[in-house]
């Protein structure tokens, strides 16, 4: 086990601190700084420890006097402006090569601790050599746990997306979507707005790709993972809240088509193979979806599931 330590010295009246730093906590900003100051605050209320530093990586312009709100939350939060909005993935990268930590605790800034996640975290890692990222249990706001892990796309989870009755015949394995496990397992894949990995392991699986700007970025890491012949898993021990969507709400259905471009990016990488099923995948099971919400009278769900068939139809190139 790692230890906390400092090391003091004293040079011409000055006293230097050498501290060695077990975690290092990775946040990326998109005007959420209201978000990350509950975040920041629930890490030092429930961590028990004091070796780990908070990188903040910003992809939004902020002023300097919300800046310094920021810094002076921890005396080991480092905030990083970019001078552009790059996405998820890279400024991820910048936060993990600016970190001194032995692992990486990629964390979205709309969370909030429950219970000493970091340690806990550690602790399953520790007992499973195998697996080598994981997630923690994942609540909503009422404290009831949410849906957190999702398969990597294949011709099971796509036909489950054409035929949405099937969603509710086949196992958990062949879904599409997000779903619940009962124990700690190991998983496809875990969700993006909190994963936990060696610093060593992430850097020898060449980080995140960066050729995607939000979404499956997670899904191409897990999928990576496996394919080397590690391991992803879930700690239900380890529990956070996430809200879900307070820096992307506003441009909800355009992110939406991201999301489906980023899918469709991943298949493009890692299984050419599917690309044309997905989009037949995509217009069936969106214009059946739309339908159905239409004869519903439920409008607005109509509205977005007709959207995501015209994207598929129309521009999915």
């Amino acid at each position: 086990m790692v230890l906390y330590i400092e090391i003091k010295l004293k040079l011409c009246g000055l006293t230097l601190e050498l501290k060695s730093i077990k975690y290092s906590i990775i946040i990326v900003n998109y005007n959420s700084l209201n978000d990350i100051r509950n975040c920041v605050h629930s890490i030092i209320t429930k961590t028990t420890t004091k070796d780990f530093e908070i990188i903040v990586v910003s992809n939004s312009t902020e002023t300097k006097k919300d800046i310094q709100t920021i810094e002076i939350l921890h005396p080991h939060l480092k905030y990083i402006q970019l001078d552009n909005n790059y996405g998820f993935s890279i400024a991820n990268n910048v936060g993990a090569k600016n970190s001194v930590g032995q692992f990486l605790f990629f964390l979205n800034p709309d969370t909030i601790f429950i219970n000493d996640v970091l340690n806990s975290l550690f602790d399953f890692l520790d007992q499973r050599k195998e697996i080598i990222l994981a997630g923690p249990a994942i609540f909503n706001e009422h404290l009831e746990l949410s849906p957190s892990i999702a398969n990597i796309p294949s011709f099971m989870t796509l036909t489950c997306l054409a035929f949405p009755v099937l969603q509710f015949l086949v196992t958990k394995k062949y879904r599409i979507g997000n779903y619940i496990v009962k124990k700690d397992s190991e998983v496809p894949m875990v969700q993006g707005s909190s994963m936990f990995i060696r610093k060593n392991d992430f850097f020898e699986l060449h980080m995140f790709d960066e050729d995607y700007f939000l979404y499956s970025e997670e899904t191409d890491l897990c999928y990576r993972i496996s394919k080397s012949n590690k391991k992803v898993g879930i700690s239900l021990s380890s529990k956070l809240i996430h809200v879900g969507g307070t820096s992307t709400s506003h441009n909800f259905d355009k992110l939406e088509i991201v999301k489906h471009q980023s899918r469709k990016l991943f298949l493009k990488k890692h299984k050419p193979h599917l690309l044309f099923y997905n989009r037949f995948a995509g217009i069936l099971g969106y214009f059946s979806r739309y339908l159905i919400m239409t004869l519903l009278l439920k409008n607005q769900k109509a509205k977005y599931f007709a959207n995501l068939a015209k994207w598929y139809f129309y521009k999915y190139k």
